[in-house]
């Protein structure tokens, strides 16, 4: 199993941040590297996510949302023809810091090609750094916080 993580702090509520997390349709006006999003934030439903790598043709995920705490804690499971094979658990997890949100982005990549992927995954934990400073200027923008100081 490998692990990868990303935190940064957003000056903005757990709920304004997770309204923006959870607007998957949203995500290609924001998100560095998906280009299209759907799906709701309800345990058991399928998203549907387009993911580009730099210079790559873009994959399609769908996984399945596993944990969904409004204002705190949102994981979804892909898997990759078989658990055993490979399969991935993304989350964010969203803890009050002040008037402001701590926000923790995770994956768990699990199975017997995780060794094989270590390119993507290095792009991964990149997009994450990249994805957590989007949100955080997203989520800022929507709380009314003043851009650009």
């Amino acid at each position: 199993m490998r692990i990868i993580e990303s935190s940064i702090g957003i000056d903005a509520s757990p709920d304004v941040v997770w309204a923006s997390i959870v607007d998957f349709e949203a995500y290609q006006e924001w998100n560095p590297f998906v280009v299209k999003g759907s799906g709701s934030a309800v345990v058991g439903t399928t998203l549907d996510f387009m993911f580009q790598l730099p210079g790559d043709k873009a994959t399609r995920v769908r996984p399945t949302v596993r944990i969904a705490e409004p204002g705190r804690h949102l994981r979804w499971e892909g898997i990759t023809v078989s658990r055993v094979i490979l399969s991935g658990q993304h989350e964010f997890i969203l803890e009050p810091a002040g008037t402001g949100t701590k926000l923790v982005q995770r994956e768990y990549f699990r199975g017997l090609a995780v060794p094989f992927i270590d390119k993507t995954i290095k792009w991964a934990e990149q997009g994450f750094h990249d994805m957590n400073r989007a949100l955080k200027q997203r989520a800022e923008k929507a709380a009314g916080v003043p851009q650009g100081e």
